[in-house]
């Protein structure tokens, strides 16, 4: 027994005793003792009876409890990192698409943000479908492919193909179409955005660009203003579409005042209203 239990391949730690499937590909159920495989074999269930050595075992190697059930030699395995790295996706996506969303249009960032999220995604889902493949817990790769689509449908897809498959295969599910869903949402007010001095731009830069505009505009004293300088940090929303900006204009005349520019993104209009004068002019 010891020789034939020693040439036998080992199964993964910790299942406890019982019946396997024969880890030498026999379409036969194998005694595991818990620590090695036993002589003993059973039919699978609904074969046939046999006879010989298949048999239940006797003496070190008990009869397993009446009623138990019958364990798969490959126990269900918790969800590999690269499964979590196609789930979160999203997240990385929103967070390419803040960080570009500052200096760029929100088209650009957008592009730039699903697009590098996507590839990580192809990436990770390939790999993760590589290691199920390996394991014999799916029959083909090509899976990876849906996570262009986003990264839930691989996940169902991989759910529903692997085998066998846990409760944690559904709940990872379950997270990358929250997160997908969320995303969406973070993104949907980003969709307009277009690029610097369109008049329909929604970040910092891009307002605080619309309002240095006003240059060559003619006052009502038939003035131009020759210069605009805006602060993005002064830049806030006061209803949706209407954002205002903290501004210094200097005229022909060269006096020099501050105010505020109102941009209207829907409409592209500016309305600039001075608030103190910083210097007066040589009319003044």
């Amino acid at each position: 027994m010891d020789e034939y239990a020693a040439s036998m391949p080992q199964a993964p730690a910790g299942p406890p005793p019982g019946w396997y499937n024969d880890p030498g590909g026999m379409p036969v159920l194998r005694w595991w003792d818990g620590q090695q495989w036993g002589p003993h074999t059973q039919p699978l269930p609904g074969a046939p009876e046999g006879t010989g050595r298949h048999r239940a075992p006797a003496g070190p190697d008990p009869e397993p409890p009446a009623g138990s059930a019958q364990v798969s030699a490959s126990p269900v395995r918790a969800p590999a990192g690269w499964a979590w790295i196609v789930a979160v996706t999203p997240v990385i996506a929103t967070v390419i698409i803040i960080a570009v969303g500052t200096s760029a249009s929100n088209s650009a960032a957008l592009t730039a943000g699903w697009i590098i999220a996507d590839i990580i995604a192809v990436i990770a889902a390939w790999r993760d479908a590589r290691v199920l493949a390996l394991r014999g817990e799916i029959t083909a790769t090509g899976y990876a492919w849906l996570s262009l689509l986003g990264g839930w449908p691989y996940l169902l897809a991989r759910t529903i193909k692997r085998t066998p498959r846990g409760a944690a295969d559904w709940w990872l599910f379950a997270i990358g179409v929250v997160l997908w869903l969320a995303a969406l949402l973070l993104a949907a007010p980003l969709s307009g955005g277009s690029t610097a001095g369109s008049g329909t731009c929604t970040t910092a830069s891009c307002i605080t660009a619309d309002a240095e505009g006003l240059k060559g505009t003619v006052a009502k004293d038939n003035s131009v203003m020759t210069n605009v300088v805006c602060s993005p940090s002064t830049v806030s929303q006061v209803v949706s579409g209407t954002y205002t900006v903290n501004c210094t204009v200097t005229y022909s005349d060269g006096s020099k005042w501050a105010g505020i520019a109102s941009v209207l993104t829907a409409s592209g209009n500016i309305d600039w209203e001075p608030t103190s004068m910083i210097s007066a002019g040589s009319g003044g």
